[in-house]
C-alpha cells in the first residue's frame, strides 16, 4: 500500500498497516491511536530505565571492559539479551556475577 502524505487525511484507514514490529506483526492505524493515547497519558504503569552508560553499578564507579568473542556467540548473546529484555552489558554483568557466585567470590 502506497505511504500516505501528511495532507491526505487526518486518520489512516482502520486497515492500513503503518509498518511491522520487531515480531514481524502488523502496526495498524489502532496500534498508534493506542500508542499516543498511551504517551498522551504519561505511559501509566511504565517505569522507564535509565538511559545511557552507568556511572555508577553497586555503589561503585563503573570500568569499561572489553574482550574479543566469535560473531555465533556475540549473536547468541545478543538475542538471550533481547529476550531478557536486558542490553548485552546488563547480560553481561549478570553472567559474570553468577560464574564469580558459583566459585565463591
Amino acid at each position: 500500500m502506497e505511504a500516505l502524505l501528511e495532507h491526505d487525511m487526518e486518520v489512516a484507514p482502520s486497515d492500513f498497516v503503518w509498518g511491522y514490529g520487531p515480531d514481524g506483526t502488523p502496526v495498524t492505524e489502532a496500534d498508534v491511536q493506542w500508542s499516543v493515547r498511551n504517551a498522551e497519558a504519561g505511559f501509566p504503569g511504565v517505569t522507564p530505565r535509565p538511559v545511557g552508560h552507568p556511572l555508577v553499578i553497586a555503589d561503585q564507579p563503573a570500568v569499561v571492559v572489553q574482550f574479543r568473542i566469535d560473531r555465533t556467540k556475540l549473536q547468541r548473546l545478543d538475542a538471550r539479551a533481547h529476550a531478557e529484555r536486558m542490553s548485552r552489558s546488563e547480560m553481561l554483568r549478570v553472567a559474570v556475577d553468577k560464574v564469580l557466585a558459583a566459585t565463591g567470590n
